[in-house]
């Protein structure tokens, strides 16, 4: 099983199936049936596959980057099919087999795979002596398509004495880039079972891994491997016919997930682009794994898992991330702080809430400017320029229309009417508060859906409470409330928690204090300027409570953490995820907190947590990070074909993961052409060698770019030409196909020839015609890409006047007739019609 990237689908043939398992002998099928697993499903193509290769299990199938095929070679038959061993090689293009002449060295024990650094297909071929005979190892290459012959490259076992031992067989070979090489994995030793080694096998020469670092799997018997490139790890599943998973990366690691496949053995493993899993189908439940040949407990299984997400490490799940130096420490309820992140600097900024008279700090040192980058907090008090005056409950957000960070909202303590203050560059500024300004206990968030500042005022007294609705556009400041609307709904309870939701396009407004004097569990969005209450439909959430913290995720959703529960400070984590909450119950968590900050910070492409451990009346910072989510990635670029001619459609599509989405992609072509798209269609108008160039940058401000080259050669053109149009009978003819331009190897047929001429694969023919009459012959050649071209012209053979005497050369088409005309009249009559009819349509000789 192998995956092809031109089909984008896993292609499987063949296997064994039997109630006693694989390859048990009793009461076993042998299978040659085609298979395509895309988009989640398997397709059955045998009808429409051409004739397939012979039935066989363990065949050795790998997709042949360079020559841009599948490519099966080896494997064990039985009586109907191909018979132990099968030493046959074929390949499999645009949705057919078709036979290579290639004989495939030592098949039974034969194992392949496409070499991205060679450049080519590597094989391995094991001993079959039996243990310790030591003859019939050996490492070969599919070189040359065009010979489609399996070439020795120098290793062998019987010299060659730091290599693979030559008595087990059927061991995993996955390519890894990163090795620049091939990785092998277990296999069956006929003198004492199962193997546990693993190999590298890299320009030439074979490296030992058992000594390296992080152990190894254990031995595996017909291990399925393959390659992960998200996560840039080898992956081994059901290692030694155990449920396990293992990711190789220079060295072995246990990746086993909570949810395994089963214990199995001798299934088939592939990685799937189009879905970003590695795919495992099939195995048989084995009751013995130590022996070269399984004898199965049970039936052969045809179970598909999808396996993602290997080494995804921090996935969901809190990291202490607390450095020196620290924000100073405060009493959420006395002077919270404010954060906000900043992707033009790629910066979180902190602004440490006032000292009041409430505070029972004995050193408070508030109205701070921080900044968090890199991991490391820094104070930028000193050089940030008078900070927003001392306010209670200011709110911070960044405004993508003008490029800052906005301070907006809050009580100031001085008794002054709200104002607010941009931070941008390193510095603060104060703006000119037009429209009316908020106040008031605030939440701010960017609502991309809408496109401005969506701040919340939140206020509450005694048993009453609101938050009330504004916008900032950019340059004013315009109150979205509908007091005078019987029909507006909005919500009534105050100091709850705000996010944006990039999933569903709105703004998101959970929990508070409600009219009665309780704290409420609702959640309400915002969306095209009109609450609605979805509490409804968001099932069971973190339950009532108020000065929690709540922020967009660097996954999409809304996280929620901590807060206050019936007096009762929490540390529970919740996530809102297309509308529904469910609790993620991290294993690690910031001690509980209470009106802590959370943003995300798409730099670090995890949220950050800042915030106060509320103990009786201390209180202790500290800073988290939750998330630390996949970075941006190009997994897949491609170019097809990268091999092409001017004037033909190239097509390039890629596939970018992590980050924030949406993503916007941008192409340029190396011919001085650029797009925008994720996928597109270009066309090269003069030969080279082009380096395109992808940038994908997300929403969170992250940037990657990576590479693809697309040689494109002129286009293939055809000249034709014959030694002479009229040949005398048993005189010899030469025809000549001139090319230029196409992608080589070329291959060449000709049709219309006279007997005595017979098509070769050849630029040249050199014949003698038996046999006189007009001819009209054509040449047709076609280039690796499938481009052909034709073209044809008239050649007339013809008897001789007499044979006492030499014949006068043909230069008047006339004249040759009447000598002609005296012998044969049937044969004359023939080739005048001929003659006449050239010299119509300008092809015979003029008189």
């Amino acid at each position: 099983m192998a995956y092809d990237p031109l089909a984008d689908s896993i292609l499987l043939f063949g296997g064994m199936y039997g109630p006693n398992g694989v390859f048990s002998g009793v009461n076993s099928t042998m299978l040659n049936d085609t298979w395509l697993f895309a988009n989640g499903s398997w397709t059955n193509v045998t009808a429409t596959a051409g004739t397939p290769p012979p039935a066989r299990a363990f065949g050795s199938l790998t997709y042949d980057a360079r020559d841009k095929f599948m490519l099966l070679a080896g494997g064990e038959g039985s009586s109907g099919g191909c018979n132990a061993p099968c030493s046959d090689t074929w390949r499999f293009e645009g949705g057919k087999w078709w036979k290579l002449p290639a004989a495939t060295p030592n098949a039974r024990g034969f194992s392949a795979v496409y070499d991205s650094s060679a450049g080519f297909v590597v094989g391995t071929q094991w001993n079959l002596n039996g243990a310790g005979s030591g003859a019939g190892g050996g490492t070969y290459g599919l070189l040359n398509l065009s010979s489609s012959n399996w070439t020795q490259l120098g290793y062998n076992a019987t010299t060659n004495m730091t290599s693979p031992s030559p008595d087990f067989w059927h061991p995993a070979l996955v390519n890894d880039p990163l090795e620049h090489g091939i990785l092998m994995i277990g296999g069956t030793d006929q003198g004492s079972g199962a193997n546990a080694e693993s190999w590298l096998y890299s320009g030439g020469i074979w490296t030992d891994l058992r000594g390296a670092a992080g152990g190894l799997p254990p031995a595996t018997p017909y291990p399925s491997a393959a390659y992960d490139p998200a996560t840039r790890n080898i992956v081994l599943a059901q290692a030694g016919g155990l449920s396990e998973t293992w990711g190789f990366n220079g060295s072995w690691a246990n990746e086993s997930a909570p949810t395994q496949p089963p214990a199995l053995g001798a299934g088939s493993l592939a990685w799937d682009d189009s879905l970003g899993a590695a795919v495992l189908f099939g195995g048989a439940r084995a009751a013995h794994f130590g022996s070269p040949i399984l004898i199965g407990a049970g039936n052969s299984t045809n179970d598909t898992w999808e396996l993602s997400n290997i080494s995804r490490i921090g996935a969901s799940n809190w990291t202490n991330a607390t450095a020196a130096p620290q924000p100073p420490s405060i009493e959420a309820l006395a002077n919270p702080t404010a954060m906000a992140y900043d992707p033009m600097s790629r910066q979180v900024i902190l602004l440490d809430g006032p000292c009041n008279s409430q505070s029972a700090l004995v050193n408070c040192t508030g109205n701070q400017t921080w900044i968090y980058a890199n991991g490391t907090w820094t104070n930028m008090t000193a050089t940030a320029g008078p900070a927003p005056p001392p306010a209670y409950g200011l709110a911070l957000a960044y405004d993508p229309l003008t490029k800052s960070v906005i301070a907006a909202g809050g009580g100031p303590l001085d008794g002054s009417k709200p104002g607010m203050w941009e931070f941008s560059n390193g510095t603060w500024r104060p703006l000119p508060c037009r429209g009316e300004c908020p106040g008031g206990l605030a939440f701010m968030v960017w609502d991309a859906a809408e496109g401005y500042l969506f701040l919340l005022s939140s206020s509450g007294a005694g048993n009453a409470g609101s938050v009330d609705p504004y916008r900032y556009d950019g340059r004013a400041w315009t109150d979205l409330g509908q007091t005078n609307n019987t029909t507006f709904v909005e919500p009534n309870n105050f100091d709850g928690a705000l996010a944006y939701d990039s999933q569903m396009g709105c703004a998101v407004w959970y929990g508070g204090w409600t009219l009665g004097g309780s704290q409420s569990a609702s959640t309400w969005i915002w969306s095209s300027g009109s609450w609605m209450n979805a509490s409804a439909t968001a099932g069971r959430g973190p339950g009532p409570r108020s000065d929690m913290a709540m922020t967009a995720a660097a996954d999409g959703t809304v996280v929620l953490f901590g807060g206050e529960v019936n007096g009762q400070t929490r540390n529970d984590t919740w996530s809102l995820e297309g509308g529904i909450w469910s609790n993620r119950a991290p294993g690690t968590s910031p001690p509980p907190s209470l009106a802590g900050n959370f943003v995300l910070d798409s730099g670090m492409r995890s949220d950050l947590f800042f915030g106060s451990d509320l103990a009786g009346i201390a209180s202790r910072t500290g800073t988290w990070s939750w998330g630390a989510s996949a970075p941006l990635e190009i997994r897949t670029i491609s170019a097809t074909p990268n091999l092409t001619e001017v004037g033909a459609p190239v097509i390039f599509s890629s596939l970018a993961t992590g980050g924030l989405s949406p993503d916007v992609f941008e192409w340029a072509f190396g011919d001085g052409a650029s797009l925008t798209s994720e996928t597109t269609t270009h066309t090269y108008a003069r030969p080279g060698t082009f380096v395109t160039q992808l940038w994908v940058n997300d929403s969170g401000g992250g940037a990657i770019t990576r590479n693809v080259s697309i040689l494109v050669h002129s286009a293939l053109s055809m000249g034709l030409s014959v030694s002479n149009t009229y040949v005398l009978l048993g005189k010899s003819l030469s025809i000549t196909a001139s090319t230029s331009g196409g992608v080589g190897p070329l291959a060449y047929s000709y049709l219309g020839l006279p007997p005595g001429c017979a098509t070769v694969d050849a630029a040249n023919l050199t014949c003698t015609p038996s046999r006189a009459a007009a001819y009209n012959i054509s040449v047709s050649v076609r280039d690796n890409l499938g481009v052909h071209r034709t073209q044809s012209i008239d050649v007339v053979v013809f008897i001789p006047v007499c044979a006492c005497g030499p014949v006068p050369a043909a230069t008047s088409g006339l004249v040759t007739l009447l000598l002609i005309a005296g012998f044969g009249a049937a044969l004359a009559v023939g080739v005048v019609t001929s003659v006449i009819l050239l010299r119509r349509r300008g092809r015979g000789p003029q008189p």
